[in-house]
């Protein structure tokens, strides 16, 4: 069994030697320091389970002693070591956060008792912070779990819905992919990378609440139709807020029908205003509807996608995302 960890500190040789005599005999390790600043040394060097420390040091008091090692080791357990004149000073020692206090001169069996009080006390807080770390380690798994399972089942009945039309089949996780490449190349950090793919492959889901006859209408919409469509990243926004706590995500799903020039929706965002999210999505997304054929167009090769991702350049979309578009397209040839 490891041997508990005592440091002493008082200026006086005599009642260092005398309690390290006492604990020592009692199996405890016990380092002994004359004043604040080798104190703060010895800490340095490894933890203690229990620090003694005299009110009056000839450089720095107790109190201020107690409160910088607190900033080393916030759970800190500390006994006080006073005369009678300093009983007020022990007081606000214990305000602090200090264990217990001791009068001199000691007696050996109250100074063991309260070490074993404040080691009880340290073993006791140590074990309910490792439960609490526990609890909140588990219930961030459990979230980081049931978010998942969300965003599987939500990406499930997309792709559902978009199976439905062969013109859109595949569009979400198509739209993703290039999202994830284009990621790639900018050189984003992981959680960024995360970001983008969690929104690209939810972008459409607000599309889930338009009536199939608006949704797979063959022919011209409607200007009350078009309408109807346009709602579709508001809705996918308000579907996954409080299921998904991110606000880069949610953002990105709102704003991925923005344009560079501002003429896009929901909220007319214009250039940099529009979250970076949400034109990556938006740059992926173009590249998809290019690529696919649709009922009024064929396919387009990688050189006309090119000509037609520059002509949307700052004016549908960020010239920056375009140059790298152009750069990941150029890589398909």
């Amino acid at each position: 069994m490891t041997k508990k960890r005592i440091l002493v500190v008082d200026d006086e040789e005599h009642v260092r030697e005398s309690i390290r005599l006492v604990l020592e005999k009692e199996g405890y390790e016990v380092e002994t320091r004359e004043n604040g600043f080798s104190a703060l040394e010895a800490y340095r060097d490894g933890a203690f389970d229990v620090v003694l420390i005299d009110i009056i040091l000839p450089d720095i008091d107790g109190i201020t002693l107690y409160k910088r090692l607190k900033l080393t080791d916030p759970h800190i357990t500390a006994i006080m070591i006073s005369g009678v004149k300093e009983i007020e000073t022990v007081k606000e020692a214990l305000r602090e956060g200090a264990y217990d206090y001791l009068i001199k001169p000691l007696k050996g069996f109250e100074l063991l008792s309260s070490i074993k009080r404040a080691l009880e006390r340290r073993e006791l807080t140590l074990m309910a912070k490792a439960y609490e770390r526990y609890l909140e380690e588990s219930l961030a798994k459990e979230k980081r779990e049931l978010k998942r399972l969300f965003i599987n089942t939500i990406s499930t009945l997309v792709k559902l819905l978009e199976a439905r039309d062969r013109y859109h089949r595949g569009h979400s996780e198509r739209v993703k992919n290039y999202a994830e490449r284009l990621s790639e190349l900018l050189e984003l950090s992981s959680k960024e990378k995360e970001k983008i793919s969690i929104a690209a492959v939810l972008h459409d889901v607000g599309k889930v609440a338009i009536p199939d006859a608006i949704l797979f209408k063959p022919g011209p919409l409607t200007e009350e139709e078009y309408e109807t469509i346009k709602e579709h990243p508001v809705t996918g926004e308000e579907i996954l807020r409080g299921v998904i706590d991110d606000e880069d995500i949610l953002l990105g799903i709102r704003h991925h029908h923005e344009r560079w020039d501002g003429l896009g929706f929901p909220d007319g965002l214009k250039g940099e205003e529009i979250p970076f999210i949400a034109r990556v999505i938006a740059t992926a997304d173009t590249i998809d509807a290019l690529r696919s054929p649709r009922a009024y167009k064929r396919s387009f090769n990688v050189q006309e996608t090119i000509e037609a991702l520059e002509g949307d350049k700052g004016k549908k979309l960020d010239p920056s995302l375009v140059d790298i578009a152009v750069k990941l397209l150029k890589g398909e040839r």
